[in-house]
């Protein structure tokens, strides 16, 4: 059970971590034509930020937990 609601958690993360990073025009500082860097840079963003956020609510939810 725990490891179906922490692959939840990462997925959840990982959405909001896209749609907040796809707010920003990364046209102005990626040269042109290179729209498959681009979607690997914002993938690879994406996924350490959903990271980021997943460890950070899990610490949360942890130490509220077990103390």
């Amino acid at each position: 059970m725990k490891f179906i609601m922490r692959v939840l958690l990462y997925l959840v993360c990982y959405a909001f971590s896209m749609f907040g990073w796809m707010a920003i025009d990364f046209s102005k500082l990626i040269h042109k034509g290179k729209t498959l860097e681009t979607q690997c840079l914002l993938v690879v963003l994406s996924m350490s930020t959903a990271y980021l956020m997943a460890q950070f609510i899990m610490a949360l939810l942890m130490r509220n937990v077990f103390y």
